[in-house]
C-alpha cells in the first residue's frame, strides 16, 4: 500500500470518527434535554401532591404523633413519593446527568424537609427503602444540621396561625 492509499484510508477513518462522534453528541444533548424536562415535571408533580396533601404534611412534619385518624397513612405514602424525587434527583447527580449547582439547589430543599423534626422521624423508620448512597447523602445531611454546620430552614412562616383573608373583615 503507498501513501496516497494510506492517506485516503486514514482521511476516511477520521470522516467515520467525526460522523460517530457527533452523533454520539447529539444523542447526550438529547438525553439531557430529556432528562431536564423530566425534572421539571417531577418537580411539578412533587409541588402539586404537597399542596394537595397540605394539612397531612403539616401534621407529619411537626412530629408523627401530631397525625390524626388516616392521616398517618396519607402522611408516609406522601413523603415516600417525595423523597422518590430527591433520591432519583440525587442519582442523576452522581451519574453526572444534572450539575453540581442544580444538586445543591435541590440539596437545600431536602435540607427545608429535614428541618422539620416528624419528616426526620419519619425518615429514621423508612430509610431502608432507599438506595445506600442516597441514605449515606441524608444521614450526612442529617449530622451536619445536628452540628450546626448547615442551619436549620426557618419554620416559622409554616408554624404559625395566619388570619384567612376572607375573615379579615
Amino acid at each position: 500500500m503507498d501513501i496516497t492509499t494510506l492517506g485516503a484510508v486514514g482521511e476516511l477513518v477520521g470522516g467515520v470518527a467525526v460522523l460517530v462522534t457527533l452523533v454520539y453528541l447529539a444523542v447526550q444533548v438529547r438525553e439531557l434535554k430529556l432528562a431536564g424536562d423530566e425534572t421539571a415535571r417531577s418537580w411539578r408533580e412533587n409541588l402539586s401532591c404537597l399542596m394537595d396533601n397540605v394539612e397531612v404534611f403539616q401534621a407529619g412534619a411537626l412530629g408523627m404523633a401530631s397525625l390524626r385518624g388516616d392521616q398517618a397513612l396519607r402522611f408516609v405514602p406522601l413523603m415516600q413519593y417525595i423523597m422518590a424525587y430527591f433520591e432519583n434527583f440525587h442519582g442523576k447527580y452522581r451519574d453526572g446527568i444534572v450539575d453540581r449547582a442544580e444538586w445543591e439547589r435541590i440539596d437545600q430543599i431536602l435540607v427545608w424537609y429535614f428541618s422539620w423534626p416528624g419528616v426526620v422521624e419519619w425518615w429514621s423508620v423508612i430509610e431502608v427503602q432507599y438506595r445506600p448512597e442516597f441514605v449515606a447523602h441524608v444521614r450526612e445531611l442529617l449530622r451536619r444540621l445536628d452540628t450546626g454546620d448547615i442551619p436549620r430552614a426557618d419554620l416559622t412562616l409554616f408554624t404559625r396561625e395566619r388570619p384567612r383573608p376572607d375573615a379579615a373583615g
